[in-house]
C-alpha cells in the first residue's frame, strides 16, 4: 500500500482501501487484493493533505454495487463525491 488514508469494511467481509494519490484497492478472502484505479484527476501534491481522502461503499445486498469517493482535484480543489463502479484493473499477489 502507498499512503493508505481511508477504508470501508463491508458486511460481506470485503475491505475497500484508498490511497492518497488515487489508488483504490479491494481485499476479500476469496480474491485477495484487487486494484480499481488509480483515479486520473486526483490532486495530491507532495507534503500537503490533499488527494483521495475518503471511501464509503453501498451496503451489501443493496440495489446496486459501487463506491463513493471524496478527493481533491486541481480545478476547484474539492470534489465532494464521485461514484465509482467497475471491474478490477489488476490483481496483486
Amino acid at each position: 500500500l502507498d499512503e493508505p488514508v481511508s477504508m470501508d469494511i463491508r458486511s460481506d467481509g470485503a475491505v475497500w482501501i484508498v490511497e492518497r494519490a488515487g489508488g483504490i484497492k479491494r481485499w476479500s478472502e476469496e480474491s485477495g487484493v484487487e486494484n480499481f484505479g488509480p483515479l486520473d484527476d486526483v490532486y495530491a501534491p507532495e507534503g500537503l493533505e490533499f488527494g483521495l481522502i475518503g471511501v464509503a461503499s453501498y451496503p451489501s445486498g443493496g440495489p446496486t454495487e459501487g463506491l463513493f469517493l471524496m478527493y481533491n482535484t486541481i480545478v476547484g480543489l474539492a470534489k465532494p463525491v464521485k461514484q465509482l463502479r467497475g471491474r478490477p484493473t489488476s490483481k496483486e499477489n
